[in-house]
């Protein structure tokens, strides 16, 4: 069900054509782990990329998902965390009107622990 690779943040190209017209998912490296229906219930059917607030060198990041919805044709926009103390710091920002450069995006959040969907916007 994977539709593209890389995945990792850090690897992926603003640029490549599978972000035209897609539903992306921006994950925390723990949630595929850790949310047993992970593929069914937030993969299928999107372009992901994953990224850690807390072990990743996060220099860029903020620019780089930008770029990725800012020059693509983005039709919505996932966001998958943990409710553990070192996601709550990095994903706020996409809470931001405008902060990513696409104000007719549809935003979901979906917090996640191991097995649940907590909240779903």
């Amino acid at each position: 069900m994977l539709g593209q690779w890389p995945v990792q943040l850090h690897l992926v190209s603003p640029a490549a054509p599978y972000w035209n017209k897609a539903d992306v998912l921006i994950a925390a490296s723990c949630v595929p782990v850790a949310f047993g229906d992970f593929q069914n219930r937030l993969l299928k059917g999107r372009r992901i990329v994953i990224a850690c607030p807390k072990l990743d060198r996060t220099e860029g990041y903020l620019e780089k998902l930008t770029d990725i919805l800012r020059h693509n044709d983005i039709s919505s926009v996932t966001v998958a965390h943990m409710e553990v103390p070192c996601c709550p710091v990095w994903w706020p920002w996409w809470k931001e009107p405008g902060r990513l450069g696409q104000s007719n995006t549809i935003q979901k959040d979906k917090d996640r622990h191991p097995g649940s969907v907590l909240e779903e916007k």
